[in-house]
């Protein structure tokens, strides 16, 4: 997976949207792997019930590395993804 080809994240107004990098259209109820292009940094998105959105910036210059972040997280701070 190239880092170009991941959802990116927008924050409008105080919201904030995941958008597909290819179309750019808005991805509802997304939780995964995004990137904060502004930032230059990966994102870690989760959706919980009542539909509320929480990121985890993470530190990983790499998807494999965020991906490895991501396990790490979630055995330590048992910060989880709901399936959408």
């Amino acid at each position: 997976m190239k880092n170009q080809n991941l959802p990116f994240i927008i924050l409008e107004k105080g919201h904030l949207s995941v958008c597909s990098y290819t179309t750019g259209e808005r991805i509802p109820h997304f939780t995964g792997l995004a990137r904060d292009y502004d930032a230059d940094r990966f994102v870690l998105v989760s959706v919980y019930p009542c539909h509320e959105t929480e990121i985890n910036y993470l530190v990983s210059d790499t998807v494999e590395s965020a991906l490895h972040e991501i396990e790490y997280l979630k055995a330590k701070y048992g910060i989880h993804q709901r399936a959408a």
